[in-house]
């Protein structure tokens, strides 16, 4: 066996496309959720500095609402591949 047979891999042609559309509504869903996340976080950071005890309320809810679009995207990392051939096989 040679050495470039070694290191070249072959590709699989039977492997399923991922739909353009897919893609687009996937990017616009993570770029919003990363969008979120900043903003939230950010107020986060900075409403404390503020003296209305109204504002405590507001920082909790703004916590949960980034923690739980952190743990979507989170998810959608680890399995966003998986997510987007499924998708792209039911249409």
């Amino acid at each position: 066996m040679s050495q470039k047979a070694i290191y070249t891999k072959e590709k699989n042609t039977d492997t399923p496309k991922i739909l353009p559309e897919i893609e687009k509504k996937y990017k616009k869903m993570v770029s919003i959720m990363s969008w979120v996340l900043g903003i939230s976080f950010f107020l986060v950071i900075m409403l404390p500095n503020f003296i209305p005890p109204a504002l405590d309320i507001i920082v909790k809810i703004l916590f949960f609402i980034g923690f739980i679009t952190l743990l979507g995207f989170a998810f959608l990392e680890m399995f966003g591949k998986k997510l987007k051939l499924y998708f792209s096989q039911k249409r």
